[in-house]
């Protein structure tokens, strides 16, 4: 099979998370994943948009808005928004 372009690698992966306090707390306290930085969420600027360092020179960022209230008996992982891939043209 022939494609376009051929991909060399999953640049990083945004999801949908709760408001920044427990998005922090999730994927830097509990994960393990050093929190690098904020900036707002640029379609959104009412999202703001986590970045998280994956250990491995890979990102996972986490969109949050305060007005999301997390369900306090259920921890689950959100869906994913986004997906931005290191590509090569062929």
């Amino acid at each position: 099979m022939t494609s376009l372009m051929q991909v060399q690698g999953i640049h990083h992966i945004t999801l949908n998370g709760a408001n920044k306090e427990t998005s922090i707390n999730f994927w830097q306290n509990i994960l393990g994943m050093r929190f690098i930085f904020e900036q707002p969420n640029l379609d959104d600027l009412n999202t703001n948009h986590l970045y998280f360092d994956c250990g491995d020179g890979t990102t996972v960022t986490v969109f949050t808005n305060e007005k999301y209230i997390p369900e306090k008996s259920i921890l689950a992982v959100s869906y994913t928004h986004l997906r931005a891939h290191e590509t090569k043209a062929n």
